[in-house]
């Protein structure tokens, strides 16, 4: 996994799904093929397992036998890769986003900021660096995204202030790691092969820094930045505080960001460089807000009779009528 450089997260998803598997096939593999094994499997937890479940152990599986083993699976039933249904994404809207908001505090508040603000992910937001804000040009610039991919978005005008004040505090935590020794921050292996100093440098140190050092197998007594977790768990607090009833998790805000770009009559092609969408089938399904039929349209409901003018039946026209047609209006 490390050499096909999947995300540590994925790592850890398709190691847990290989696990389980490997767990449940155990004297399983003499009276049947592989492949039968495999969908005996998914066959069993599918009544258990939503769609998208059921597609990443599928996934997992498929990746272990093609990459770690090196003996791929041959074809497999058409039903072992369930198809998804189509769902619009939670969002919020302008005044429940600074509801939320507003019962957040700290690295929490400023980190759901961003992703609103700016359309970030909770992996690319906890990760940023201080190199990565571009202040006189008021960009961030997103590095070894999702996919692999670098791109640069907006940076919220409103909250260059608190972003200094943060970068501030970074900056005093830098020193005083330096002047303890502690260990250089996480750097991607080839950076670390190429520039061996890289983790001590100030701009690569974290934007949002985690308040204790961590110990670290491979890099020892290091200083991480904000866990996931933290904003995961913060949010719904703050959204039952603030009594919004939808399922507010971290991806909602980037959801509402895209939500708020069209409805403000943003380009969905600059929308899908801002998400950094590899496909516009991808940001297409954003276009549920385009045009705000909810709001324009009125409901038969509303359409009252009292407001409906009343035919009268004794009117006499004044004008000639013609005599075809007075049998008709008669």
């Amino acid at each position: 996994m490390v050499r096909e450089r999947l995300l540590y997260r994925t790592q850890q998803t398709y190691r847990g799904c290989v696990m389980r598997f490997l767990t449940w096939a155990a004297g399983k593999w003499s009276a049947n093929t592989r492949e039968q094994v495999v969908s005996d499997y998914l066959g069993e937890h599918a009544g258990n397992w939503s769609a998208a479940t059921q597609n990443q152990a599928l996934n997992a599986i498929v990746f272990f036998f093609k990459k770690a083993i090196e003996k791929p699976l041959g074809e497999l039933p058409q039903w072992t890769y369930a198809q998804r249904s189509k769902r619009l994404p939670v969002w919020l809207s302008h005044d429940e986003a600074f509801a939320v908001l507003g019962q957040m505090s700290g690295l929490s508040k400023l980190a759901c900021q961003l992703m609103y603000g700016a359309g970030l992910r909770i992996s690319e937001v906890t990760r940023l660096r201080r190199r990565d804000i571009n202040w006189s040009e008021a960009m961030i610039v997103v590095r070894d995204g999702k996919g692999e991919k670098d791109r640069v978005t907006c940076l919220p005008i409103s909250l260059i202030s608190d972003l200094r004040a943060q970068d501030s505090r970074a900056a005093a935590q830098w020193q005083e790691d330096r002047d303890r020794n502690v260990d250089p921050v996480w750097m991607p292996d080839c950076m670390v092969r190429k520039y061996p100093k890289s983790g001590l440098e100030e701009g690569n140190f974290w934007l949002l820094p985690s308040a204790g050092l961590a110990q670290d197998k491979q890099w020892g007594r290091v200083r991480h930045h904000i866990h996931p977790d933290t904003l995961s768990k913060a949010i719904p607090v703050a959204a039952r505080r603030a009594r919004v009833l939808k399922h507010v998790k971290a991806h909602v805000f980037r959801h509402s960001f895209a939500t708020e770009y069209l409805m403000q009559g943003g380009v969905i092609h600059d929308l899908q460089a801002l998400l950094g969408h590899t496909t516009i089938e991808t940001t297409q399904i954003y276009l549920h807000c385009l045009p705000k039929l909810a709001a324009r349209i009125t409901s038969p409901l509303d359409r009252v009779p009292g407001n409906v003018v009343q035919f009268d039946r004794t009117f006499t026209p004044s004008v000639n009528i013609p005599e075809p047609l007075k049998a008709v209006s008669q």
